[in-house]
């Protein structure tokens, strides 16, 4: 592996995992109501899928299974045009595809 896409996927890897960290033992009533928590979460998505972009189309390619498309499709509808209003699909990602990006990354890695 190059170390250019072992840099980056360890960048995505460090994201996802801070974002987690920030929202640690937090409900959903509680993120919400945690403006801070909820900005420096959407920021940390904002920089993973900064970085996925990053990657290469070939090496995408090659890890298919991971959902690289569907995760930047998530983050550029609900993370780039960011809407406090709308916590239900951040808390989405959060949950439910973080915890399975950082297992994937760490099987590529």
């Amino acid at each position: 592996m190059h170390l250019h896409i072992r840099q980056t996927l360890e960048n995505i890897k460090h994201h996802a995992a801070q974002a987690l960290h920030f929202k640690h033992g937090m409900d959903f009533v509680a993120f919400a109501a945690d403006h801070k928590t909820v900005a420096a979460c959407v920021f940390a998505l904002h920089q993973l899928g900064r970085h996925i972009q990053q990657l290469d189309a070939y090496f995408i390619n090659e890890t298919a299974h991971v959902k690289w498309h569907h995760i930047v499709e998530l983050l550029e509808i609900h993370v780039y045009e960011f809407d406090y209003s709308k916590l239900t699909p951040i808390w989405g990602i959060l949950e439910a595809i973080l915890p399975g990006l950082i297992e994937d990354i760490e099987e590529l890695i």
